[in-house]
């Protein structure tokens, strides 16, 4: 009995170490910018692949035209962390919150033209 409550221990100990070390590599990937320089490059990467603009209408747009509605930055980490209809939520590990900051600001100069 002794011997199967170190085994169990010895097991969860491997596997608590095995997560932290996946969520150093994550924070990892996020700092270095690798996939998106900023705002701009998150924007035509992932989010102008489903939301259309007045300038920019197509038969594959899924989500809303965002150039109508303006997004504060706050608006837009609740969208993106929590999906909204077809859209899914982004984790932390794949878009970071300064760079929410980012696409609203980027939003804001390029992107929303009014109603």
């Amino acid at each position: 009995m002794k011997a199967t409550m170190l085994r169990i221990a010895a097991v969860a100990a491997v596997a608590l170490s095995a997560n932290a070390a996946a969520a150093e590599t994550i924070t990892e990937r996020l700092d270095d910018r690798k996939y998106f320089a900023d705002g701009q490059a998150a924007w035509e990467k992932v989010c102008a692949r489903c939301h259309t603009t007045v300038d920019d209408k197509t038969d594959q747009s899924v989500g809303p035209d965002l150039s109508v509605v303006e997004y504060d930055a706050d608006t837009l980490k609740h969208f993106v962390r929590n999906g909204h209809l077809a859209m899914p939520a982004f984790a932390a590990a794949h878009i970071s919150d300064a760079l929410i900051v980012e696409i609203a600001d980027y939003m804001a100069k390029n992107v929303y033209k009014g109603e």
